[in-house]
């Protein structure tokens, strides 16, 4: 029997749905779902359905092209790794090692992204980055700056048992469809969901509390859920002494800032923050979820910073 089931997983976004390739004759000819995936336990959104449609179009790079005058010619493997080995080397000796630069792949594997590292190490250069950097460049640094790592701090499972959800910056149910499922089985078992988005979504539909912002106004926002926590002695200072430093800065900012001045400020009416900050804080399982609605702008960092305090 030539057909054989590949498991792989969905490279349209981060969730990393898992899936089987069903493989005919070298070409893949279907999907089956992957119903022991922990993330999407068989379910697929309509992109992750779609994936053929990439993976057999005709306008597909399935070998190595050389520039030759106006137009491509199709090379060899072996003659392609030569050219790159070549000039890699060429270069190393006119302009050193540092001079390479190695950019790896969201869209690839954490091998693959490993052995792109190693490589470069391997040759000598520092220069190595990743393509995340480009669209969550404000992530890697804000979350770096007050956790120490530029990364989510729970898995997508962990949602089911959050008691409060808050999404800001998130157009969840359409960017990646799988992510609702978890936050469904949270509300379904009594978990509050705070969306902050200036539009009525279809995320924003299964709100308890929907924050309509003022573009731009993220941080005017989380700045008063903040002083809204502080002032009704719901933060929790243990943890903060002993697992934060700063804690004096920030209450000195937020010393003359106002609840009313926050309502004006994005529009949302006092009592809304008031409810959404004291729903997050009370809860004894928050989760966090934002994405490039936050990161996609002049103030990306700030915006990344100040949901991760308002976490603490």
């Amino acid at each position: 029997m030539s057909k054989k089931l590949i498991p792989s997983l969905c490279p349209y976004c981060a969730v990393g749905c898992g899936l089987y390739l069903v493989v005919d004759k070298g070409k893949a000819t279907g999907i089956e779902y992957m119903t022991e995936h922990p993330t999407s336990e068989g379910a697929l959104c309509p992109k992750g359905n779609a994936i053929l449609e990439i993976l057999n179009h005709e306008e597909r790079l399935k070998y190595p092209m050389k520039k030759v005058g106006e137009g491509f010619v199709r090379i060899s493997w072996d003659e392609a790794l030569d050219m790159i080995a070549q000039g890699m080397t060429r270069n190393i000796r006119k302009h050193g090692a540092r001079s390479l630069g190695f950019l790896a792949s969201s869209r690839c594997n954490n091998e693959e992204n490993y052995l792109m590292e190693k490589m470069a190490r391997l040759l000598g250069s520092p220069h190595v980055d990743n393509c995340a950097r480009l669209c969550h460049s404000p992530t890697v640094v804000g979350l770096g700056a007050v956790f120490g790592t530029g990364a989510m701090t729970n898995n997508l499972i962990d949602l089911e048992n959050s008691r409060c959800i808050f999404a800001i910056g998130t157009n969840f149910t359409e960017a990646h469809p799988i992510v609702t499922r978890w936050v469904h089985k949270a509300k379904d078992n009594g978990a509050v969901v705070i969306v902050a988005d200036p539009r009525i979504t279809s995320t924003s539909w299964m709100a308890d509390i929907h924050l309509r912002i003022k573009p731009g106004t993220d941080i005017d926002l989380l700045r008063g859920m903040m002083k809204v926590i502080v002032e009704a002695g719901l933060a929790d200072w243990e943890f903060i002494g002993s697992r934060t430093v700063g804690v004096d800065e920030l209450l000195q900012s937020l010393k003359d800032y106002t609840l009313e001045e926050a309502a004006e400020k994005t529009g949302v009416p006092a009592g809304d923050i008031v409810r959404a900050a004291k729903a997050y804080v009370i809860s004894p399982a928050s989760a966090l979820l934002y994405s490039m609605g936050i990161t996609q702008h002049v103030c990306g960092t700030d915006n990344v910073k100040s949901l991760s305090l308002i976490h603490i």
